[in-house]
């Protein structure tokens, strides 16, 4: 299967120590090289790159690691075409506007239920808007477009023939749908809640699709991973590992949080090596979230089964959210608002690698800071070794 990359940082950060080992399981290292790519996010812009050559020899993979390229939020992919043809277009991450911003989807897995031909896929999302009753099975309103969003006629359509970008599609119809942003944007917390009940979803009907096929559950399990990224500061990281049968390789998620005191770190891929704190400050943190870990001398966490993470300029949310109720005196948040709401997850969770608290302090103004020189870091997430 494909693996993919993340960073999602609280200064403009660098990102080209993890994406030089990343590059390296393109074809040398690892078998993916069926085509490449990268999508990184500048102010509201987005630049992508993408390539069917294997990334280990890609002149343009290597340029990109010279390059004093900053960002907040960047997703990158390396494929092993299991559905679709080596075409372009099959070449993640794949990209869409909505609500006029730019959203990024790389998907490491196996979801046979959508590489189904467009009248057989699901259509997803329960309800159609906050507080409306739910509309038939196959139909929703669309707010932006006043039509109903149908199998036969969805606002956002795939142009590859790729699962991935199927489910990409039809996680992004299901959105659009269920809020209407004439009554201001959702919240990143509102936005958390709704993604992770469309993944709880889709697990639930790749289940259903092998029972039609007679699989036994023990026979055929969903692999499920992916980031998604919306605007400058935002990626969602979600986890439903596993193995294809008859395969040794297991596809699953980690995450790195780097942060002050920083340290001396070596990839796994090449023989190559940085000390962090040679060019970060004591302010500087960011997320590295990768299929396999990229380095060996840090402590990397495997997200688990069924898991959805939040990071926002580098900080990481995960289980539940508790937004501030209208009457409150602080506004209401939306994506394009800095936010006034907080994250709850206040869980203790004991891990391989250390204890992680999800700590809730109010969200600062994280996008008027000091660039940083960390090729990859972190925020309000509190970490104890």
């Amino acid at each position: 299967m494909c693996q993919i990359f993340g960073m999602n940082a609280r200064t403009p950060t660098d990102f080209q120590f993890s994406f030089k080992g990343f590059t390296k399981r393109g074809g040398a290292t690892d078998v993916h090289a069926d085509g490449w790519g990268l999508a990184l996010y500048k102010g509201r812009g987005i630049q992508a790159f993408h390539e069917m050559a294997p990334s280990c020899t890609s002149p343009l993979a290597t340029l990109l690691q010279t390059l004093p390229i900053k960002t907040h939020n960047i997703i990158a992919h390396i494929r092993y075409a299991t559905v679709g043809s080596t075409v372009l277009e099959n070449v993640h991450p794949f990209t869409r506007e909505l609500w006029g911003r730019n959203w990024a989807f790389a998907h490491n897995g196996d979801l046979p239920h959508f590489a189904l031909p467009e009248g057989g896929r699901p259509v997803l999302g329960k309800g159609s808007r906050v507080d409306s009753p739910p509309p038939p099975p196959l139909e929703r309103l669309s707010p932006k477009t006043s039509r109903n969003v149908t199998a036969a006629g969805r606002h956002f359509n795939p142009v590859g023939a790729t699962d991935s970008e199927a489910v990409f599609v039809e996680i992004l119809n299901a959105i659009d749908a269920r809020f209407d942003i004439r009554d201001g944007m959702p919240s990143s917390c509102e936005l958390f809640e709704f993604l992770k009940s469309l993944t709880d979803e889709i697990i639930e009907g790749g289940k259903a699709h092998a029972a039609t096929l007679g699989s036994k559950e023990q026979d055929y399990q969903p692999i499920f991973n992916f980031l998604l990224c919306c605007g400058e500061g935002l990626q969602f990281a979600f986890c439903y590992p596993g193995k294809r049968p008859n395969s040794t390789t297991w596809n699953s998620l980690h995450y790195i949080v780097r942060r002050h005191p920083f340290k001396k770190a070596s990839l796994v891929d090449v023989d190559y090596d940085i000390n962090f704190k040679d060019v970060t400050e004591e302010g500087d943190q960011c997320c590295v979230i990768a299929t396999k870990p990229l380095t060996v001398d840090e402590c990397w966490i495997e997200m688990k089964k069924g898991e959805l993470l939040m990071f926002e300029y580098g900080q990481p949310f995960g289980k539940k959210c508790h937004q501030v109720k209208e009457d409150e005196e602080e506004e209401r948040s939306g994506l394009d608002a800095n936010p006034s709401w907080d994250i709850d997850d206040v869980e203790e969770v004991d891990r391989t690698c250390g204890r992680i608290e999800f700590d809730s302090p109010k969200r600062k103004d994280l996008r008027n800071i000091r660039s940083s020189g960390l090729g990859g870091q972190m925020e309000p997430l509190k970490l104890s070794d």
